[in-house]
């Protein structure tokens, strides 16, 4: 039991982390794609550490260190929550080797706690980079002891257990209800939709707070955490020194866990069936045989599989849909500066407009994963009687599908709310469009360079691939560091924009002309 629990959590965790990502055709080639990787993961670390270590200096500057903690562990729970849901579903039930696992000799339960395994170890790094520079911040400013140094070190393994059983509870609850319908992975993607604009309706309605003093804010917003996830309590009164509240806490997280884990592994072979089995229609008639461009048909061929995998939807399509849903949404918010917490935000909100339409948009890209899925099928479609470059466009080509009208709608509904000037009302328009253009090139060339074609399931190219960490991750920080020179330097707003048109364009064409230049064929023979 043990050495297959073992053998299969670290197949599995190689899987999700690693799968194909270092694949080259030299050592020197996956050292190097290696030691790019693994700066890319260090400076996302780096931000986060950074903005965490600075949050917790201003509480303690405030006066605020005892609210330091539970607010973290909230952050880092619903960071899990809402990360590990778009995953979950599709990780836990719809892994190409489920048939195979289920043929050995293994029981269901070792294979659910495998993957379990594999998603809290993942998660636990992210809880790190979080917790961690809270605590130390905290114990350099002689706000904690020793001992709530070390429970706020050892909670990095415990916070992940609940977040992480809700999210692969409320995946067989959508891989259960979606099971029943004749298209499933519709109805998991609108089910997965909907469960995260609840989250984040929920988590934007606790910023609507009236109070005009930061201790009292901070105080109701303690209390609606601690009101929402009662683990929060018990956590908060252990790291002040309630043993017996650290033990609970410990405890609850556990057998929450557990329970939730039992349920999947006793579900599993059931859920498992119902999405791999298929619907079919009792009827069939011989229709016209209608033909189309070579293009089309790719373009079209790029939709059903988008369409096909719930996982790449549901983190992808949100961008879109957050674009909308917040255009949609700011004619109903009357007060901006006390949603976002952000005072002065009045004053700049018309100049801004394309810095928030662009963030949007820089994290819409489709393309980055749409290579590595094509899985071990690639050689079918790299066999294709046409060139790369046009298998390559129908990609971009259904990204830009997604996101143009996207982006025309809500700029043009954020331009009726806030009544920007013309320029700016055009520039919203421009500069994010040429951002969604640059984000499908240049995704798809990150995804190139970075092929993984071994992959046993779609999560773990669309999560934790390296051409997702460098597209989201490259997208965020140019976005951030764009709106950081416009609010914090003389520089002109217009000066800024330009820079921005002359970067996307030059960027499109080098990372087209990168793209272009490699036959899909090839990315086979690495």
């Amino acid at each position: 039991m043990n050495s297959k629990f073992l053998s299969l959590t670290s197949v599995t965790l190689k899987g999700v982390w690693m799968s194909g990502q270092f694949s080259g055709t030299n050592k020197r080639q996956k050292n190097g794609k290696m030691a790019l990787i693994m700066g890319m993961m260090a400076l996302i670390g780096i931000i986060f550490i950074f903005y965490c270590g600075l949050f917790t200096f201003i509480y303690i500057q405030a006066g605020l260190a005892p609210s330091v903690m539970p607010m973290m562990m909230a952050v880092a729970s619903v960071f899990i929550l809402i990360t590990t849901l778009f995953k979950a579903s599709g990780f836990l039930f719809a892994s190409k080797d489920d048939d195979l696992l289920m043929s050995l000799p293994i029981k269901t339960t070792t294979i659910v706690l495998a993957k379990f395994v594999s998603l809290y170890i993942y998660e636990c790094a992210v809880t790190a980079v979080i917790i961690a520079p809270s605590v130390v911040v905290l114990k350099m400013y002689d706000c904690i002891g020793t001992v709530s140094l070390i429970l706020g070190i050892f909670s990095i393994f415990i916070i992940p257990m609940i977040p992480l059983a809700v999210a692969g509870l409320i995946g067989i609850f959508i891989a259960y209800i979606s099971a029943r319908f004749k298209y499933k992975n519709l109805a998991a993607i609108i089910l997965g939709m909907i469960f995260f604009i609840a989250i984040m309706y929920f988590s934007m309605t606790a910023s609507e707070i009236d109070a005009d003093v930061f201790t009292e804010m901070n105080d109701m917003m303690i209390s609606m955490v601690v009101g929402m996830y009662p683990p929060a309590m018990l956590f908060a009164r252990g790291m002040e020194g309630n043993a017996a509240a650290y033990v609970g806490f410990i405890a609850l997280s556990a057998v929450i866990a557990a329970v939730i884990v039992i349920v999947i592994a006793v579900n599993f072979k059931k859920i498992t069936t119902m999405i791999q089995s298929h619907h079919t229609r009792s009827r069939y008639r011989m229709e016209t045989l209608k033909t189309s461009g070579v293009l089309k048909s790719l373009v079209v061929k790029e939709f059903k599989q988008y369409f096909s995998i719930s996982s790449y939807v549901l983190n992808t399509a949100f961008g879109p849909v957050l674009m909308i849903i917040a255009a949609i949404a700011s004619f109903f918010v009357k007060d901006i500066e006390a949603v976002l917490n952000f005072p002065g935000i009045n004053s700049v909100i018309n100049v801004f407009l394309p810095i928030v339409v662009m963030f949007f948009a820089a994290l819409s890209s489709t393309t980055y994963p749409s290579i590595s899925l094509e899985g071990n099928h690639v050689w079918l479609t790299a066999s294709l009687p046409v060139r790369s470059e046009t298998i390559y466009k129908a990609k971009i080509i259904m990204n830009l599908c997604l996101t143009v009208p996207a982006i025309l709608i809500s700029s043009v509904l954020l331009s009726i709310r806030f009544r920007p000037d013309l320029l700016y009302a055009v520039l919203t328009v421009v500069i994010s469009v040429l951002c969604s253009i640059f984000m499908a090139v240049f995704g798809l060339t990150v995804n190139i360079k970075f092929p993984n074609f071994e992959w046993t399931n779609a999560a773990a190219v669309v999560k934790q691939g390296a051409s997702g960490m460098i597209c989201s991750f490259g997208g965020i920080i140019l976005v951030f560091i764009s709106g950081g020179i416009i609010l914090m330097t003389p520089l002109p707003p217009l000066a800024v924009y330009l820079v921005l048109v002359i970067l996307f364009i030059a960027g499109t064409f080098i990372s087209w002309r990168i793209a272009a230049k490699t036959p899909l064929i090839q990315l086979i023979s690495r």
